[in-house]
């Protein structure tokens, strides 16, 4: 006989069903979308500094469809996307990765100019959209080396933040690949499209590359090596 004075009544148990319905979870296969889908179904924007605030809408930025559905198009290797400033070209990219953490998990490399920029960019647009999406969240790695601003690591999956660098271009690969704003990368680089391509060409045909450009060179001058760089990687779309 127990010499506690609690009684059985008093002690609060977990509602099975519960622990039941969620180990269930574990068990159910991932939810098939494309991104652009994905995107209008739980995507969340809050542009606090200015711009759309609230669900994502297609609506917004219909522009924008096309690219995000060519990504799942096995019959795509590549997407380029050549825009204005501030016309939603980086969103195409922060869908497919929130897409891809949550139900279509596959290792990433993402370029930006420099590490200043990649830096900044992980600062001020992925960790808050990250933030933003519990499903996407709790799947982040609770150690500090699975949360910095060069590597994320996932549940099933790895994003890893680079400068275009050549040694960062030769020496990485990754079936998903993102290049942004490559008409700022260094003019030395030669064709980084073609770099990055070689990188995923070996993970076949569920690999994807997507490049996006500014329409002329951050400098001012008429584009060159970049937008070139963009047509002949991307001649067969």
């Amino acid at each position: 006989m127990s010499d506690s004075d609690t009684s059985p009544d008093d002690v609060l148990f977990a509602d099975p069903r519960l622990i039941l319905a969620e180990a269930i979870k574990a068990y159910l296969p991932p939810e098939r979308i494309n991104t652009a889908d994905y995107a209008s179904k739980h995507r969340i924007l809050d542009n606090r500094g200015g711009g759309y605030v609230g669900r994502w809408n297609h609506d917004e930025a219909p522009f924008l469809v096309g690219p995000m559905e060519a990504l799942d198009e096995l019959r795509f290797l590549n997407v380029a996307v050549v825009g204005p400033a501030r016309s939603g070209k980086t969103t195409i990219g922060q869908n497919w990765i929130l897409k891809s953490v949550d139900v279509d998990p596959a290792d990433f490399l993402v370029y930006a100019q420099t590490d200043d920029m990649i830096e900044s960019y992980v600062k001020r647009e992925i960790a808050p959209m990250i933030d933003l999406h519990p499903q996407v969240k709790e799947k982040l790695g609770l150690r500090p080396v699975d949360n910095s601003l060069k590597f994320e690591r996932f549940l099933a999956m790895w994003i890893e933040f680079l400068a275009a660098a050549y040694n960062n271009l030769i020496n990485k690969s990754a079936p998903r690949i993102i290049m942004t704003e490559i008409d700022a990368y260094p003019a030395n680089l030669g064709d980084p499209c073609a770099f990055a391509s070689i990188r995923r060409e070996t993970l076949g045909q569920k690999s994807m590359l997507l490049a996006e450009s500014h329409p002329d060179r951050a400098n001012g001058h008429a584009a060159g090596g970049s937008i070139t760089s963009l047509s002949s990687a991307f001649g067969d779309l």
